[in-house]
């Protein structure tokens, strides 16, 4: 009984702070960044990092709680960290050498390069809360239970119910980042890698929600980046895997 409610405790710290941080700098009305004399493409990279940082401290101080109870199991670069690497440089690559189209004046290529690494780095900062601290909270609760109440938590924080949201929005992002949660929370599973779910995280932003791509690229453009990440990833993956098969086989091998 007492494991549980320090469980409940720390989900609970965890979301509260994670909320009430990344909400600061969420609304235009409360973030404090643009009011400080700096090139709008600063304050808007800065504000977009700064919400992902509630969710990154939320997580290291519930991580640090929970460690001190179990080993944790997911890392930022899980069990093949080259791979993990590998992957997070094809987006860099990819973006800073098509450019991205941007209001800032600023040159196409910079920008890509820019707003894909602060992109990134906002995925990283996420991922830290959803997969790295509640996934291994919940990791003794049924799968279907466990990335339920993820993708109910992760939608809650989004606080996307206080702004002009139609009820049709929310019936189609509420399963939307439920069955996220089940693709994303599997991938950390196996590759026990916080960057491995943040690259697919970021594949979400580009598509559907990021302030820097959504009318920067075409939807054209976007299924393009989405093909070459995709498949790219997914060849990285099948290199990750017959490298733990190998492995296994080998140990297997110095048993007998």
């Amino acid at each position: 009984m007492k494991g549980k409610k320090l469980k409940f405790l720390r989900i609970l710290l965890f979301f509260l702070l994670a909320t009430s941080i990344s909400a600061v700098f969420r609304f235009k009305s409360l973030d404090p960044v643009h009011n400080y004399d700096m090139p709008k493409w600063q304050s808007d990279l800065l504000s977009a990092l700064l919400v992902g940082f509630g969710v990154w401290l939320a997580a290291w101080i519930s991580r640090k709680w929970l460690a001190a109870n179990k080993a944790l199991k997911f890392t930022l670069l899980g069990s093949r960290p080259k791979y993990s690497l590998l992957m997070s440089l094809v987006p860099l690559l990819l973006l800073s050498i098509t450019g991205v189209q941007n209001q800032y004046a600023l040159s196409t290529h910079a920008w890509g390069f820019t707003s894909i690494l602060a992109t990134l780095l906002y995925c990283i900062m996420e991922e830290y809360g959803w997969r790295g601290y509640l996934q291994e909270e919940l990791e003794t609760v049924k799968p279907w239970v466990r990335y339920s109440i993820i993708g109910i938590l992760w939608y809650t924080w989004h606080l996307s119910f206080i702004g002009d949201s139609t009820i049709a929005d929310h019936l189609i992002v509420l399963p939307m980042l439920i069955f996220g949660s089940l693709g994303l929370g599997e991938v950390v599973r196996y590759t026990k890698s916080i960057l491995v779910a943040a690259c697919f995280h970021l594949l979400i932003q580009i598509m559907f929600f990021n302030t820097f791509f959504r009318h920067s690229l075409s939807g054209q453009e976007k299924l393009i980046v989405f093909g070459i990440l995709l498949s790219s990833w997914l060849i990285i993956l099948k290199l990750w895997q017959k490298e733990d098969i190998k492995t296994t086989n080998e140990g297997r091998s110095g048993v007998k």
